[in-house]
């Protein structure tokens, strides 16, 4: 395709998203300045196009992509539909099983090619077979996504240290991330083409290798406990690369956080130079430490990882490269091509020897080295393999898929993650069988081709052991869980027993489904602490998994899967091992018997014993040698195929939603902070859906909306009439507003403004029964009242309506002989960013769940109830939503004022808004009073410039028109209120108030001592202020009423002026007889 020197269009904006043919591989091109060097004969020539043809070429060309692009995202939604068409009528994939020892000869491809192996020279693996083998399955979920870049990922890379994850882009850049927060702590920028592959050095976390499309490849160094700093480049050159960058096109989308906390690298410390075409990838050599370099001029070179000096270049390939990988611990690289083969070549000798390896029909994308001495390889044929070094005549597995390969990556665990073109991520072991998928849905992983996967170690505590990148410009962090789903028969119970098991490091979860009930734990296996949890009830256990299996009315006839592994391991002196080969892998069989404990096991394992997948196991012995009541077991496990859940929310090591667990440690996770004035809009679901508009005061703990009561009519006739009549319904609208601290609820008719006070009803704080007409109020007062709850305990995360969310959970006092506890959710920290004012950062509310139920033997709550939150805005003193004045007497209320020693000019520059609210909400606690009872608040400057002088209006309390408080304490009146602020500020010990002038900074001032004092209605400012306003509302009334009346008179004598001037007229055109 002809390139545009000067026309600022990339070529791979032009390829992106296109399926390319696959003969040929996906081509991971280069920007302008990678294919048209000045001077080149081929190329300069473009140069002497007109400026008007190089602008239609661009139009046309974008014109190309976006029509490419289009159909792109037709082409994936038609596989899709042929993806779960294949799944709904196709018969599922068989899985090489091993039977019984009882049920028959084994079921194999090759019957002829079993081999049996002496037991003897086995015997001594037997602790390593029980101590690595692998769960049948896998549960995966994405925790965390990194955005920022501008462009496709190409690449993504994890630390040694797992706190780091890198990624190279076709935006020209390359990114450091920290995985726990999700920011970006760093940016090269150093590299004038596409990055390709990011490296970071197998031991240190702060050197970085990338390759480029610009020919070459760069070391350089990161930082990550330095913030904001940048490196190697003057002014000049930073405009300059901001300007290269953002000429790439296309929608920029830049969330890599505050420019403050993201370092910025422009000049590396080591450029290798040596290819004449794109630098596909580049990796790491060890002992000594070298640099292995792949590019699409057909070769690979060898550079000095301290000096950047070339040192060797590897040929021999006859088409473009496109993948390099090195050896985790030995002087071996492979390199993939084009030509469908890949090359290993050995540096252990003097001398470097290479090997040839064809196995597929098409381009190899990809050739992985694992420290278990293997190679996977994946090409565009649609096929992955597994090799042994040792024995690279045939591979040791092949997997069959459905969609072209990019680069994968093998965990420590020997499980391989393979990214398509079609957005899948599969996982399948090195023996080809398939452990899950990723999921992929609209709301969460990749949304276009997923390029490249990377493990990280399965360590616990790790939020993310799994991240992928894609064309997208997403990195995705996920979460996989390896698990074992076994079916049970026992010689006590015809019933079978379904039991799911889940490991990560020491943590060990069970969810154990029989006759008695489902039971599920999970608890650290070294410890023996943990949780579990019958139905809905959840209890802290310290002898676990004993009461896991055991219950008040029995014991569960069950051995966990890997107590009996560690049994066998601490007795393989007395376990007999037998191997068989079945096609390209071996079928090991465990046998024990000794001291009265009998044990059969059949696994699945390769040639090298590298991996080892659990069949079958059969257990006969006395329940006591497994911490079990004694009495004799014997136990048949069936190991069931694992269908993966795709549940976002699943987590095998959390108790599902509702259910309340006491906390193990007293270290609890705070709830984030509410503002102190909201608003937001509200739906509540229970069983029906309602919808409010809700106004809180968090500080006063005040609830403020809007009731408009429905009028139904009774019958078709009338609801006809009403058409032609004036519409009722809703007609009166009241507004609700509930003082919580006083449990005083005001009714204010909006158009009348009649008011009602009465005590809050009491289901309306009641966790039961749970009402669609108070649930909303219910759940505002569980959002105002959290912080007093110490019982609420961090439960993890959780995806609401989409967003990331953090959840805590508290257990309410049991109330009508129901159970009942509550959820709140509040927005992840790296999800939202709350925008007042001056910028605060905070988590918003986005939920709070209601659970109820009167038998916690049950599997799940019968009554939920659900409020979730939306449309959330701040808002500073609006007491217009609380205003209760119109509710109190008006003809009993003190007009009063004080000054304060502060300067009214020095306010100014603050937040008024903010200052106002102090003031109002400090009056109030002097005089032990509501703030709804402070109005017609308002501030001057006084007689000295470092004075203020305060006026405000003393209501009296509340009489309630019906009912009674609950704790029958009545407020305190309007002279008691008086005399605590006469007392507290006509002392000689000063009183000091605290006033906020922005969210994170206070200012105490001082009250004038003996300064308050009574006013007159008439000197207040606002009395003063109300009279005008009536005066000239009155005024206005009489004058419009006296030019009516004028008017009218004016008229009738008009008319009956007009109207003798016509009968005049009339009269003189009347014929009158004359007599004769």
């Amino acid at each position: 395709m002809p390139q545009l020197q000067d026309s600022g269009l990339s070529v791979e904006r032009v390829r992106k998203g296109i399926k390319m043919k696959r003969s040929s591989g996906r081509q991971r091109s280069r920007t302008d300045s990678d294919v048209f060097k000045p001077g080149d004969p081929e190329t300069d020539t473009v140069g002497i196009l007109p400026p008007a043809v190089r602008a239609r070429l661009h139009d046309l060309f974008m014109q190309i992509e976006k029509e490419f692009e289009s159909l792109y995202v037709e082409n994936l939604s038609l596989q899709e539909k042929l993806d779960w068409a294949e799944k709904e009528c196709m018969p599922s994939e068989k899985v090489l099983q091993a039977e019984t020892p009882d049920a028959g000869p084994l079921k194999a491809k090759n019957q002829g090619s079993q081999k049996i192996k002496p037991a003897q020279k086995l015997r001594v693996q037997t602790s390593r077979i029980v101590s690595s083998f692998k769960p049948s399955g896998a549960t995966c979920t994405l925790v965390r996504e990194f955005l920022g870049h501008r462009d496709g990922v190409w690449h993504v890379a994890v630390a040694k240290s797992q706190r780091l994850v890198a990624s190279a882009s076709a935006d020209q850049r390359a990114f450091v991330w920290e995985v726990e927060s999700g920011k970006c702590l760093a940016q090269y920028r150093g590299h004038s083409g596409s990055v390709n592959t990011v490296r970071f050095h197998p031991t240190q976390d702060s050197l970085v290798l990338t390759s480029s499309g610009d020919g070459t490849a760069h070391v350089w160094r990161v930082n990550p406990d330095q913030r904001g700093q940048t490196t190697g480049s003057s002014e000049e050159e930073l405009e300059g690369m901001d300007e290269l960058s953002g000429a790439v096109g296309g929608p920029i989308i830049d969330d890599v956080g505050d420019s403050t906390s993201t370092q910025r690298y422009y000049t590396p410390l080591l450029t290798l130079r040596g290819h004449s075409g794109v630098v596909i990838a580049a990796d790491w050599l060890v002992s000594p430490e070298q640099i292995v370099t792949a590019s699409w001029d057909r070769t690979a070179n060898v550079y000095d990882s301290s000096t950047g000096e070339f040192l060797l270049a590897l040929t021999g390939h006859d088409c473009e490269l496109t993948h390099v990988c090195g050896h985790p611990s030995q002087r071996l690289a492979v390199t993939s091509s084009k030509d469908t083969t890949f090359r290993l070549w050995d540096f252990r000798d003097p001398i470097h020897s290479v090997s040839v390896f064809q196995g597929h029909t098409e381009s190899v994308t990809c050739a992985v080295l694992t420290a278990e001495d293997k190679v996977v390889s994946g090409s565009d044929d649609r096929s992955v393999k597994v090799w042994d070094l040792r024995n690279m005549r045939s591979p040791l597995a092949a997997i069959h898929l459905d969609s072209p390969v990019n680069i994968l990556d093998v965990s420590s665990q020997g499980i391989i993650a393979i990214p398509h073109d079609n957005r899948h991520v599969r996982l399948y072991d090195s023996l080809g069988q398939r452990i899950a998928r990723l999921p992929r849905n609209s709301q969460q992983a990749h949304r276009r081709m997923v390029c490249a996967c990377a493990w990280g170690e399965d360590r616990p505590g790790l939020k993310a052991n799994l991240f992928t990148c894609g064309f997208d410009r997403r990195v995705c962090g996920w979460k996989v869980v390896h698990s074992l789903e076994a079916e049970v028969r026992s010689n006590s119970e015809e019933s079978v027993i379904l039991v799911t098991e889940h490991k990560e490091g020491n943590k060990l979860a069970l969810r154990i489904h029989s006759q008695r009930g489902n039971t599920t734990c999970f608890f650290d296996s070294t410890s023996h602490i943990g949780h579990v949890i019958h139905g809905v009830d959840c209890q802290r256990s310290g002898s676990l998994p004993l009461e896991c299996i055991c219950q008040s009315s029995g014991c569960t006839p069950y051995i966990p899967t890997m107590a009996i592994m560690d049994y066998l391991g601490e007795h393989k002196e007395h376990t007999e091992v037998n191997e068989s080969v079945v096609g390209p892998a071996d079928v090991v069989h465990l046998k024990h018997d000794f001291n009265g404990t009998s044990i059969e096991a059949v696994f699945l394992g390769n040639a090298n014993h590298s991996s080892f997948t659990l069949q079958f196991i059969r257990v006969a012995t006395q329940g006591e040698k497994f911490g079990l009541p004694s009495g004799e077991l014997k136990l048949e496990y069936r190991i069931l195929g694992w269908d993966t859940e795709e549940d976002e929310d699943a987590d095998a090591f959390r108790p599902p939603p509702g259910v309340y667990c006491p906390p193990i440690n007293s270290s609890l996770r705070p709830m984030p902070s509410l503002s102190d004035q909201f608003s937001l809009d509200a739906e509540a679901e229970s069983h029906l859906i309602s919808y409010e508009t809700l106004h809180v005061d968090s500080v006063e703990k005040l609830l403020s909306y809007t009731y408009r009561p429905h009028l139904h009519y009774a019958s078709d006739f009338l609801y006809h009439l009403n058409l032609f009549l004036p519409n009722q319904k809703g007609s009166e609208a009241f507004r609700i507003v509930h003082d919580f601290k006083s449990g005083i609820q005001y009714r204010i008719n909006q158009a009348s403004g009649n008011c009602s006070i009465e005590p809050i009803p009491a289901v309306a704080t009641d966790a039961v029964p749970l009402s669609n007409h108070h649930s909303h109020i219910k759940h505002a007062n569980d959002l105002l009242f959290m912080p007093l709850g110490n019982d609420y305990v961090y439960s993890g995360t959780r995806r609401v309506r989409g967003v990331l969310c953090d959840v805590w959970i508290g257990k309410r006092p049991v109330n009508r002989d129901f159970h009942s506890t509550v959820e709140i959710i509040f927005s992840h920290r790296n999800w939202t960013i709350e925008v007042e004012v001056l910028n605060q950062e905070r988590q918003i509310p986005m939920a709070v769940i209601t659970y109820a139920t009167k038998n916690r033997s049950e599997d799940r709550f019968p009554k939920v109830a659900r409020t979730y939150f939306y449309s959330y805005s701040v808002g500073h003193s609006k007491w217009e939503h609380f205003e209760i004045a119109s509710c109190l007497k008006r003809n009993n209320r003190l007009f009063l004022g004080l000054t304060l020693q502060v300067s009214y000019d020095y306010l100014l520059q603050h937040n008024l808004d903010s200052i106002h609210d102090s003031i109002r909400r400090e009056i109030a606690g002097l005089a032990a009073v509501s703030p709804l009872r402070i109005t017609d608040l308002s501030l001057s400057s006084g007689v000295k410039p470092e004075e203020l002088e305060v006026y405000f209006v003393l209501l009296e309390r509340a009489n309630l028109t019906s009912g009674s408080l609950n704790d029958g304490k009545m407020p305190v009146s309007m002279s008691d209120a008086y005399m605590f602020l006469s007392n507290s500020t006509g002392k000689d010990i000063p009183v000091h108030l605290r006033l906020k002038l922005y969210p994170d900074k206070i200012q105490v001032v001082t009250v004038k001592e003996k300064s308050l004092h009574r006013l007159s209605e008439s000197f207040h400012p606002n009395g003063r202020r109300q009279k005008i306003q009536l005066a000239h509302a009155g005024y206005t009334a009489g004058s419009m009423a006296g030019l009516g009346f004028s008017m009218a008179i004016l008229g009738v004598g008009l008319g009956m002026f007009i109207g003798f001037l016509m009968w005049k007229k009339n009269q003189s055109s009347l014929s009158y007889l004359i007599a004769d």
